[in-house]
């Protein structure tokens, strides 16, 4: 499957993250383990927060489901040698989507985080997004463990 843009192209720079996981070839007890998944920026807060995933049905009118690899807005693979990556699709079927955004996956009570970047309408979307362990501090904290 060849996933295209709204030029109906080829999509060649959507965000994308990559990590090393100490457990070999994913298998499949590991992978289940993993979790992808996107924060977002909160600026009228200055916290990081899961983005809800509108996508994602709720069970009994409850709060919409976070935007992750359970769903249908990523792309997980295995590169070799440890190393794993995870596209996030959703840029490319919500063209309104905006926002400061971060990728965040949990592995084996490890947390790998990317560096932070930019969504917007009309931007070039960001190609390959680095790691950046000051970021991991952030995002793996809630606004209230940062009001505390």
């Amino acid at each position: 499957m060849v996933l295209l843009n709204a030029a109906h192209v080829p999509e060649r720079s959507l965000p994308w993250f990559e990590w090393k996981e100490d457990e070999c070839c994913g298998t499949f007890e590991a992978t289940s383990r993993r979790r992808v998944a996107i924060v977002e920026f909160a600026t009228s807060d200055g916290c990081w927060r899961s983005l809800p995933s509108e996508s994602l049905p709720t069970s009994g009118g409850g709060p919409l489901q976070p935007d992750d690899d359970q769903g249908t807005t990523f792309l997980t693979m295995y590169l070799g040698a440890k190393r794993w990556a995870a596209i996030w699709l959703r840029p490319l079927f919500e063209p309104t989507l905006a926002g400061h955004f971060a990728f965040q996956v949990v592995a084996d009570k490890v947390t790998h985080v990317s560096a932070p970047f930019t969504i917007a309408p009309n931007r070039r979307w960001p190609d390959r997004v680095p790691e950046e362990h000051r970021a991991a501090a952030l995002a793996t904290r809630t606004c209230s463990q940062l009001a505390h």
